[in-house]
C-alpha cells in the first residue's frame, strides 16, 4: 500500500509539473512594437511605448505606416516625432501637386512630405521633427 501511495504521489507531482510548464508556455507572448522589434514582457504596453518612442527614447523610431495609422496622436503642435523610412533619389509630386522630398514606408505605398530635409536621397533615414497636415498631405518639418 505504501509503495502504491508513493507511486501515485510521484505521478500526480509529475502531472502538476507538466501542467505548470504547459501553462507557462501558453502565457508566453511576443508583443511587437511599432518599430517591429519584439518585446517579451507581458506587462509591456505597446501604445505607451510608442508614445515614448515618438519622443526619441531608446525604444526606437516610429515607422511611416505607424505614424500615418495613428496620425491624430502626432498632430499635437510642437510635439517631436521620431520616424524612419526611405527617401527617394528625386523629388516626387505629392497629393497637393507640389514637387517634394518625401519619406516612404517600406513598400512605397505611403509617404510623409519632408520640409527642411537637406540630406542625400536614395537611402534609409531616421528623422526627428514636428508633424502637421497641409491640404491632402502630412508634412514632417525636419529639425
Amino acid at each position: 500500500e505504501e509503495e502504491e501511495e508513493v507511486a501515485e504521489d510521484a505521478a500526480q507531482s509529475s502531472q502538476e509539473t507538466a501542467e505548470q510548464e504547459t501553462g507557462a508556455q501558453e502565457n508566453q507572448q511576443v508583443i511587437v512594437a511599432g518599430n517591429g522589434q519584439p518585446h517579451n514582457d507581458p506587462n509591456w504596453n505597446a501604445d505607451s511605448s510608442q508614445e515614448i518612442s515618438e519622443n526619441g527614447s531608446q525604444n526606437g523610431p516610429s515607422t511611416v505606416d505607424w505614424v500615418l495609422g495613428h496620425v491624430d496622436q502626432y498632430l499635437v503642435p510642437g510635439q517631436q516625432t521620431w520616424v524612419k523610412g526611405s527617401v527617394p533619389q528625386a523629388l516626387k509630386q505629392d497629393a497637393n501637386g507640389n514637387m517634394s522630398m518625401v519619406l516612404w514606408n517600406n513598400d512605397k505605398t505611403q509617404y510623409i512630405v519632408l520640409e527642411g530635409y537637406s540630406g542625400a536621397g536614395n537611402e534609409e533615414v531616421t528623422l526627428t521633427g514636428t508633424l502637421r497636415k497641409d491640404g491632402n498631405v502630412y508634412v514632417l518639418t525636419v529639425e
